[in-house]
């Protein structure tokens, strides 16, 4: 070929056991941090990611929790034109995506039916709807993993209106 057969570290030379051992090892090494550590960086992001999320629908002046998006959602994942779409790229029904509507309707619906929203000072409606948006922010790579996100004070609502 084209690469020098010494160099390459290919699983036919060293055997799959060997691969896999030396996969895992780099992993160790690479990572090298106690799950403490990182389970606290992510709660430390998660947090400022509540804030972030927060600060931010206070600024826009939206209602942060909206089950009619989610309603909206869920009906355009199971629209015909979104299925036939879903047949032509993936050979299947997209019913991942509409589960994942489908959770997302069912947990602001159980939030609207279990809060009281009577005192704003104490949002546990938006705070919810937010901890699961700073959640999912963070369930898969992102690149906050990679870059340090910047603390910008939010600007005062008022001064937007």
């Amino acid at each position: 070929m084209f690469w020098n057969n010494s160099s390459t570290s290919s699983t036919v030379e060293r055997g799959p056991e060997e691969a896999n051992n030396k996969n895992e090892e780099g992993r160790e090494q690479e990572t090298g941090e106690p799950s403490s550590r990182r389970a606290k960086e992510l709660d430390s992001k998660i947090s400022r990611e509540v804030l972030f999320q927060r600060a931010n629908s206070q600024i826009s002046g939206n209602e942060p929790l909206s089950c009619m998006k989610s309603f909206d959602k869920l009906l355009g994942c199971y629209s015909v034109s979104n299925q036939i779409k879903a047949i032509y790229r993936f050979g299947n029904l997209d019913y991942e995506r509409c589960n994942h509507s489908f959770r997302d309707l069912k947990f602001c619906l159980n939030l609207k039916y279990n809060f009281d929203n009577s005192d704003p000072q104490d949002d546990q409606q938006s705070f919810q709807w937010n901890l699961r948006k700073a959640e999912k922010v963070f369930e898969a790579p992102n690149s906050q993993d990679v870059w340090e996100a910047r603390a910008i004070k939010p600007l005062d609502p008022t001064l937007l209106k």
